[in-house]
C-alpha cells in the first residue's frame, strides 16, 4: 500500500509539472502571436525614443483580451455595473492590476481593482453607496451587488506621486495622447511591473506600458521604475507582496 501511495504521488506531481509546463507554452505561444498584433503608442504611430529624458515607446502595447481567453463573464457584475456607469458618465475607466494579470494567467483574481480619470467626489457622486477612505491615499469604495468594489482615481495617484517622487518625469510628447500618457505616468508608480497593466472589458483592450506581458512571458518579478523609493523605506511590504 505504502508503494502505491508513492507512485499515485509521484504520479500526480508529474501531472502538476506538466499542466505546469502546458500552461507556459500555451501563455507563451498566444504572447507571440499577440505581439504581432500589438499597437506601439495608440493611434500615434510614433517610434521608440530612446534619448535622455524622452519616454521608450517601444515597450508600449495594447493587445486584444480575447487572445488570452478573457470573455466578459469572467468579470464580476458589481465591476460591471461601476465599470459601465463611470464608462456611461463619460469617464475612463479600467481594471487595474493584479485582477489584470491574473485574468492573463488564466487564474481567478482575488479582488478587482478598478482607476478612473473621474476625481474622488465625482465617482461618489455616481453611487448611492459610497465612501472615501483612507487619508495617505484615499479611494472610493463602492457598494453595490452585494460587493464592494475599490476604485481609485488618476487624479489622486498624480498628486501623490508629485508630493514624494524625486525623478522628473517627461512632458508630454507631440503626438502622443493624452489617455496614454496619463496611464503610462499610472503604470510607473505601481509595485512591480507585472502589476502595471490595465484593461478595459468594454473594448477588450490591455494596456501594457512598463513591458509587463514581457516580464510575465519569462515568468519574472520586477520592481517598476519609480516604485523602489516607496519599497526602501517598508521591507515588510516587499514580503507581503512577493508571497
Amino acid at each position: 500500500m505504502a508503494a502505491i501511495s508513492r507512485d499515485n504521488a509521484l504520479l500526480s506531481r508529474l501531472k502538476l509539472k506538466a499542466l505546469v509546463s502546458l500552461q507556459n507554452y500555451v501563455f507563451k505561444h498566444t504572447f507571440a502571436e499577440c505581439e504581432r498584433q500589438s499597437l506601439v503608442c495608440a493611434d500615434t504611430g510614433i517610434g521608440s525614443l530612446i534619448e535622455a529624458g524622452q519616454i521608450d515607446f517601444s515597450k508600449w502595447r495594447k493587445l486584444d483580451s480575447r487572445n488570452f481567453g478573457i470573455s466578459s463573464s469572467m468579470i464580476p457584475p458589481s465591476s460591471w455595473v461601476v465599470l459601465k456607469i463611470l464608462h456611461n458618465e463619460g469617464f475612463e475607466a479600467y481594471l487595474v492590476g493584479g485582477c489584470v494579470r491574473d485574468l492573463i494567467l488564466n487564474r481567478i483574481p482575488k479582488d478587482f481593482d478598478i482607476i478612473t480619470n473621474a476625481r474622488l467626489p465625482q465617482i461618489k457622486k455616481q453611487f448611492h453607496r459610497c465612501n472615501i477612505v483612507g487619508r495617505r491615499f484615499p479611494i472610493c469604495r463602492v457598494h453595490v451587488k452585494g460587493s464592494i468594489v475599490e476604485v481609485s482615481s488618476f487624479d489622486t495617484v498624480a498628486k501623490h506621486a508629485e508630493k514624494e517622487e524625486e525623478l522628473s518625469v517627461p512632458k508630454m510628447p507631440k503626438g502622443c495622447s493624452q489617455k496614454d500618457f496619463i496611464l503610462w505616468k499610472n503604470s510607473m508608480h505601481r509595485d512591480f511591473t507585472v502589476n502595471s497593466l490595465f484593461f478595459n472589458p468594454a473594448v477588450n483592450r490591455i494596456y501594457d506600458y512598463a513591458n509587463a506581458m514581457q516580464d510575465l512571458r519569462s515568468l519574472k518579478v520586477y520592481f517598476d521604475m519609480n516604485s523602489a523609493t516607496d519599497f526602501s523605506a517598508c521591507s515588510l511590504v516587499i514580503w507581503r507582496r512577493l508571497w
